[in-house]
């Protein structure tokens, strides 16, 4: 029996159910625009999401539906376990951050000229965001980087002129930014930073190819993978215009030094495709932006598959489904949420928020070639060709199962080779 992840719409009774579910809580549309606003944030492992529900903002968690008083339609985030969710509204000319934790919303505090709270951390004890700061010349102003911490006393502020506009900050509290803020007029380009909670900062390396905006948009829990998008210039290969393309770089702390990479092209030389956002698994096993997914291997990043032959792949049935777009992924990797049209929806297709969560059985079979004939050599042989790196061998009906043998979203790994073993051998998977 393969092991088969399954693309559910996000169901009335707050359980995920299966795609031809009759009462779907989130019919995004739900502006009248049919602009996809349903599905906001996830926490890690999915168990809570922010949705777009009843005219306002909710959390969608363990059956029930909890309404975030104080919240507007969008732009809802959730902290790593769910039990704090952050928001700015706009008011009277000016964005003001406001954080719900216990069943009630709190303004936070925020400079004059308003400030915007774009991301909280594992436990919600940390929020990060920027401010707008009046400059010396009179009319000017500019971004700051801002953070939030709570205390026994209430929340704290302060912000970081060194740095501009910060969307992440990571589980263990480290906001990542990005740069040149105010104070740092003579900065020949613009960078990415992390911004500890002792209050210095360390500025990333760039790629090379660098011309504009820098953006880091999620990192793993301790901050050692980060990835984001940055701006680069692109000269037609038949002349013409050159224009500004944003495409995703991946930033790795390596026996302390970092490294910093643009993601790999479906083609050597060629671009990565264009990213807006970007998310990453524990470890940086994967990458994913709203319609591609790069897989790290032996060798780094692989060529980006698009999101619907990636979960193809992973033997998810996306039957049904049109125009899939991912909008999260949950901290752990174990949970996928996205967009799309639901072409099986009762009343005709609509736009519907959906979930992909891996199987419930924790391992394949072992007929990795999908030549329906096993055990055999045959499967070993194209197991250990994939795993170093060959394409799965030619003349087989089928292509061949995912490396990811156990289904913990981690590859490659040694884990998966024992596994394979284990059930070649006739023993279990768990």
């Amino acid at each position: 029996m393969k092991n088969v992840w399954s693309l559910c719409v996000i169901a009335a009774s707050g359980v995920v159910g299966a795609a031809q579910a009759q009462t779907p809580l989130v019919s995004l549309g739900s502006d009248g625009q049919g602009s996809a606003l349903g599905l906001m944030d996830a926490a890690a492992g999915g168990t809570t999401v922010a949705v777009t529900a009843g005219g306002g903002a909710a959390l969608l968690s363990g059956g029930s539906l909890t309404p975030l008083t104080g919240f507007s339609l969008a732009g809802t985030r959730v902290s790593g376990d769910g039990r704090v969710a952050v928001q700015s509204v706009f008011s009277q000319n000016r964005w003001q951050p406001r954080v719900w934790r216990n069943g009630q919303a709190t303004d936070l505090a925020r400079p004059q000229l308003g400030a915007r709270v774009l991301s909280a951390n594992a436990d919600g004890t940390v929020l990060a965001g920027f401010a707008t700061v009046p400059l010396p010349i009179p009319g000017f102003s500019a971004f700051v980087a801002t953070r939030w911490t709570r205390t026994n006393n209430g929340w704290t502020y302060a912000a970081n002129d060194r740095l501009s506009v910060t969307q992440l900050v990571s589980a263990n509290g480290i906001v990542v930014a990005s740069g040149p803020g105010p104070a740092e007029v003579d900065a020949q380009e613009n960078y990415a930073a992390l911004w500890y909670p002792d209050g210095t900062v360390e500025i990333l390396p760039n790629i090379a190819e660098s011309a504009g905006f820098v953006t880091p948009l999620a990192a793993t829990a301790d901050a050692g993978v980060i990835v984001g998008t940055a701006e680069v210039l692109v000269v037609p290969p038949g002349g013409g215009e050159f224009f500004s393309r944003l495409v995703p770089v991946v930033w790795e702390r390596v026996n302390g030094a970092w490294n910093v990479a643009m993601l790999p092209g479906q083609a050597e030389g060629e671009l990565p495709p264009a990213a807006l956002s970007i998310h990453v698994t524990t470890g940086g096993a994967i990458i994913a932006s709203e319609a591609w997914v790069w897989e790290r291997g032996a060798s780094g990043y692989g060529a980006p598959r698009p999101l619907t032959e990636y979960l193809t792949r992973r033997r998810c049935d996306v039957q049904g489904w049109s125009g899939l777009q991912l909008v999260d992924v949950s901290a752990d990797g174990t949970a996928w949420f996205g967009t799309g049209l639901n072409l099986r929806a009762p009343s005709g297709p609509r736009e519907e928020g959906w979930v992909v969560r891996p199987p419930s059985a924790p391992c394949d079979d072992i007929d990795f070639d999908n030549d329906t004939v096993f055990p055999s050599d045959q499967d070993v042989a194209a197991f250990f060709a994939v795993l170093a790196g060959a394409e799965c061998p030619s003349g087989l009906p089928l292509t061949c199962d995912s490396l990811d043998f156990n289904g913990n979203l981690v590859t490659p790994e040694d884990q998966d080779v024992i596994d394979f073993f284990r059930v070649l051998a006739g023993d279990t998977c768990d």
